[in-house]
């Protein structure tokens, strides 16, 4: 797959995340945000080619 295709659906996935933190029960908040945030930041090195899927 393609590392831009790649970078973009982790990177949807994160947002995802991030944006249902305020829904769920499961964990708190703030380490939902925060989880989101890891997700999205590892989509960057994805996309930048530091880290190969």
């Amino acid at each position: 797959m393609d590392r831009n295709l790649s970078g973009f659906l982790i990177g949807c996935l994160g947002a995802a995340v991030t944006l249902l933190a305020y829904q769920q029960t499961v964990v708190t908040s703030t380490q939902s945000v925060a989880a989101g945030f890891v997700v999205i930041l590892f989509a960057l090195f994805v996309k930048e080619a530091f880290i190969s899927l």
